[in-house]
């Protein structure tokens, strides 16, 4: 699922949510929108700024466009985008114009135009999006900040190759929160969204100890982003407090925009004083232990040319597998019907074992963690009997914990 095929998919949906003013999210992605567009725009200084240069814009070739500012009755537009969550994708001119499409048609803009069309509104919509789409979209979101999570099998290979970020035990969480913090300081919605993602996966799956490493992720995640774009604390608040009711947890409690800062009218009446806490920024802890996924890390030029390699560094691994399983059965003389059919330099006893091996680490753990952990289950259940089920347990266990066992 490419993030077009998601982006198509939910056109509905974001055309349904661009006409409700009450929904939370359209009124925080208004407020970011603005502050990102405030920030791109070379010399502004006040929000009447961007009214002076995109108020004439979006009327240009209009009958009258020579119209005074004060006769088109229009004011201060920007700032109520901002202090009030007005949708900017509703707002026209003059001349019928959507002020959305004017600002994203100048490639100056081109970050506010990602930033408006991130998934990350589709996390913290409205409705929650089924668990089954949240994968997709978190792989569409790692291809397109060129990220990867390696496989099992991967990491055998990686760890084998050398390669710096390879991980030595998938169960080590220090991997994991350092490459997450990694992830959190690209400064985007989308990699907040990326970060949301694996929190929920790992959430699901039961796995706290991990979810607890991409909160702490998350909240890193959102204060770059603030820092990148300089916002203020109403942005930020607000952010924060989406991402705490939208996606963190999620009840069936009614959301009021005056708890996010917004201003409407009657707002001393509705008005929360306590808003402004940090929430989940703070206080919320994930201590329960269970089994995590590989680190999401980012694609460089070792790691590139590792996967490109991909299928010779296996080919070195299954052979070294065939030599290691010929040894163990050095002893017992291999009978001539089995190898009654032998194909290339294999016999048949090994090609067997090659299709195996080829089962086990290409079928079964050449997947995600949690599609693989039946399989890996198994192999550290049955290790002790020795066999290939002993070999890739070793294999998939760092050196430094295979020499605790010994």
């Amino acid at each position: 699922m490419t993030l077009q095929d998601h982006s198509d998919q939910d056109s509905a949906e974001k055309q349904v949510r661009a006409n409700r003013a009450d929904d939370i999210a359209v009124r925080v992605r208004s407020r970011l929108w603005a502050c990102v567009v405030y920030e791109l725009m070379a010399g502004a200084r006040s929000w009447d700024d961007l009214d002076a240069y995109w108020l004439p814009e979006i009327d240009r070739h209009f009958p009258t466009e020579d119209l005074t500012t004060d006769s088109r009755g229009r004011r201060r537009l920007f700032h109520r985008i901002y202090y009030s969550g007005s949708n900017p994708g509703v707002i026209r001119g003059l001349n019928g114009q959507r002020l959305i499409d004017v600002v994203h048609a100048d490639a100056v803009f081109q970050l506010a135009k990602e930033l408006y069309e991130s998934p990350f509104w589709t996390l913290a919509g409205k409705q929650e999006i089924p668990g089954a789409l949240v994968r997709p979209l978190q792989l569409a979101l790692m291809e397109r900040l060129g990220l990867l999570r390696l496989t099992p099998t991967e990491r055998i290979l990686a760890r084998r190759a050398g390669l710096p970020k390879a991980i030595h035990e998938h169960r080590n969480l220090g991997h994991t929160k350092r490459a997450a913090l990694d992830v959190a300081q690209i400064g985007s919605l989308d990699a907040i969204a990326l970060l949301s993602c694996a929190f929920c996966l790992a959430k699901d799956a039961l796995s706290f100890r991990e979810a607890d490493v991409y909160l702490d992720a998350i909240r890193r995640a959102i204060g770059a982003f603030v820092r990148r774009w300089r916002m203020g604390e109403e942005a930020r608040t607000s952010l924060v407090a989406l991402v705490e009711r939208r996606i963190v947890r999620r009840t069936d409690e009614p959301i009021k925009p005056q708890h996010f800062g917004f201003w409407v009218r009657k707002r001393a009446k509705d008005y929360d004083p306590e808003w402004g806490k940090d929430g989940f920024m703070s206080t919320d802890r994930l201590r329960y232990p269970a089994q995590p996924e590989s680190p999401i890390v980012r694609v460089d030029n070792s790691l590139s040319s590792f996967l490109a390699a991909f299928e010779d560094h296996y080919s070195v691994l299954r052979t070294e597998l065939l030599d290691a399983l010929r040894a163990s059965t050095a002893k017992h003389q291999e009978t001539d019907d089995i190898a009654s059919s032998p194909m290339g330099n294999l016999t048949g006893v090994e090609q067997i074992r090659a299709r195996m091996i080829d089962k086990f680490m290409l079928d079964l753990l050449n997947s995600h963690d949690e599609n693989a952990v039946d399989m890996l289950t198994h192999i550290r259940q049955f290790r002790v009997g020795g066999g290939l089920p002993r070999m890739i347990g070793d294999l998939l266990d760092s050196p430094r914990r295979l020499k605790r066992e010994r």
